[in-house]
């Protein structure tokens, strides 16, 4: 058992839900877990897009089970070449947990701030 865990972070195997997510998140990002809230949008607030985005959305499929047939991409993150492209809907930190509760994609249901610096 201990062969199959190696190189496996500690936030995988422990803690709660949206502990495990921001452990994810914070290891693909490189920041301390403690400046990943809730509200952190990925994009906005994280810079992830493109394939960064890519690479931790089918970590989490897979870490979490999540069902993502739902989920469009284009609509949530920008290429690496498009980031100007258009304005993206955010996805935060609490999407993700709410969305690996569910074992599938949830839409983000509370639209963005329109007040909020990007």
């Amino acid at each position: 058992m201990r062969e199959k865990l190696k190189g496996v972070s500690i936030y995988w195997l422990d803690g709660d839900l949206e502990t495990r997510v921001v452990g994810l998140i914070a290891e693909k990002t490189g920041l301390p877990p403690s400046e990943i809230m809730p509200e952190t949008l990925l994009w906005h607030d994280l810079g992830i897009a493109g394939d960064d985005a890519s690479e931790l959305l089918v970590e989490y499929r897979d870490l979490f089970q999540v069902d993502m047939k739902e989920f469009n991409f284009a609509r949530y993150f920008p290429s690496e070449i498009g980031f100007w492209c258009r304005e993206r809907e955010p996805v935060t930190v609490r999407d993700l947990v709410e969305s690996a509760k569910r074992k599938r994609w949830t839409t983000p249901a509370v639209p963005q701030d329109p007040t909020r610096d990007r």
